[in-house]
């Protein structure tokens, strides 16, 4: 039998396309080849109607020549598997990234998406809204959740020591495309801000109310370019406690949870709204704290800075339950979730 070939094509190399299309290949292709199927990802797409029997694209592509290629390979019968990660058609007016995502790209993507064999999503909430929004039969939209893997994780380190270790480091990390949701950051540091012995890291952006704060009191790292250095920054820095806001809109409650996983991984307790996609995977006071108001954020970081015995258990246990359920490295549901469905392409 010959060996059914599947190219992801990534359009960027952002956390998006390396949850959702790199790792996802590297950890799958030993198993699929078992079963002849062999699956590769590329940054660079061309056109080459016999190199390739299904591509997978994500988003929605933006370089001049794509849209013919991929009308070239619909048209020479290639399946097409199409993948999103976030609501792009709700994007909050503040964010602005917005305008990447105008009318005109929503039109591309609605066409894209007609001539999908399945469209996977990351969340279930995003799931319904696909098939809300563009009336796309149910049976055609699968969840695959994002999943941690072991070359990520194993990069995090953080010793006992640093669970003990002044100033207490509160961190928020993510880009500027959550300038709408830091309304908690504010409250937050204006409540701990005089304590000596606590610092506030903004890994990213950092919204423009602190900039004339002290150093003593707030740094600021800004991105890398290149996003294999998340990691090894995040455990340089070894946070106690990581804030994760979100405003309740749908855009967010159909984000996937990979957030918390990364806080997790840098053994930090995750202090997140109590919304999806955070009470979908925190359990709240077991191994993280979930937060309705601002009574809630204040008190749980109160909590935490008074009791570091408190941080190390919670911060261990969420590291651990990641592991175990939101993990490319253990037997579990989602990850079989996603080998089942790429098994399964050959024969849609």
């Amino acid at each position: 039998m010959a060996t059914y070939k599947i190219l992801s094509s990534l359009g960027d190399r952002s956390s998006v396309a390396w949850y959702r299309q790199f790792v996802p290949h590297l950890r799958m292709r030993d198993e699929l080849l078992k079963y002849d199927i062999q699956i590769d990802a590329t940054i660079n797409l061309k056109y080459d109607p016999n190199a390739y029997d299904c591509y997978v694209f994500g988003r929605i592509p933006t370089n001049d020549d794509i849209f013919i290629i991929i009308d070239q390979l619909y048209r020479a019968g290639k399946k097409i598997i199409w993948d999103l990660d976030d609501e792009i058609w709700t994007i909050p007016d503040e964010n602005k990234y917005k305008e990447h995502y105008n009318e005109l790209h929503l039109k591309w993507l609605y066409y894209y998406l007609g001539m999908a064999t399945r469209v996977t999503a990351s969340t279930n909430n995003l799931a319904n809204s696909i098939i809300k929004r563009f009336g796309f039969d149910s049976r055609k939209v699968c969840v695959l959740e994002n999943l941690v893997s072991k070359d990520d994780y194993e990069f995090f380190y953080q010793n006992e020591k640093n669970f003990y270790s002044n100033p207490l480091k509160i961190i928020y990390s993510g880009s500027d495309s959550h300038s709408g949701d830091m309304e908690r950051l504010l409250e937050l540091y204006s409540y701990f801000g005089s304590d000596p012995n606590i610092m506030f890291i903004f890994y990213g952006f950092m919204p423009g109310e602190f900039v004339a704060e002290t150093p003593r009191k707030i740094m600021h790292i800004g991105w890398s370019p290149n996003r294999k250095y998340y990691e090894g920054m995040m455990s340089f820095l070894s946070p106690h406690i990581a804030l994760m806001p979100l405003a309740d809109n749908s855009f967010n409650r159909c984000k996937s949870s990979i957030k918390h996983f990364e806080m997790a991984m840098s053994q930090c307790v995750c202090v997140a709204s109590n919304i999806p996609p955070y009470s979908d995977t925190i359990k709240h006071i077991e191994d993280g704290f979930l937060c309705k108001n601002s009574n809630d954020w204040i008190s749980s970081c109160y909590e935490l800075s008074e009791d570091r015995d408190k941080i190390m258990e919670m911060a261990l246990l969420s590291r651990n339950n990641v592991i175990q359920d939101y993990s490319w490295d253990t037997d579990n549901r989602r990850r079989r979730d996603w080998l089942e469905f790429f098994k399964a392409i050959p024969d849609m």
